[in-house]
């Protein structure tokens, strides 16, 4: 969240905290804990990514979805069972899992845009 806070100018703590209670209460499973003894022990080349991996660890994940794959390299998530993605690259792959469900969810998102582009 408070990357969220940092990288956006729009957005407000209230905002942030809105999204967060509406995210907990639809990904049940969503909120890892219990992961940060296993960061300090992980080597990545931003070790402020350490967290990320290692929630990624202890919650079972296959993988990780980021713009940022340069700094959670294959090698150091192999291990784990782990593999990186971009966001449009994950997207693709649930396509080929499960085209329906993707189409199914683009038009529920689609569906409650108020001022499409």
């Amino acid at each position: 969240m408070r990357a969220v806070l940092r990288s956006n100018p729009r957005a407000t703590p209230e905002l942030v905290g809105r999204t967060r209670e509406l995210m907990d209460a639809h990904a049940l499973d969503g909120r890892v804990t219990g992961y940060e003894n296993l960061a300090a022990g992980l080597h990545l080349p931003d070790p402020s990514d350490r967290h990320v991996s290692a929630a990624a660890i202890v919650a079972g994940a296959d993988v990780i979805v980021t713009w940022n794959l340069k700094h959670f390299p294959p090698a150091a998530l192999a291990p784990y069972g782990i593999q990186v993605q971009n966001p449009d690259g994950f997207i693709v792959r649930q396509f080929h899992i499960d085209p329906q469900a993707v189409r199914g969810s683009a038009r529920r998102i689609r569906a409650r845009l108020k001022k499409p582009p």
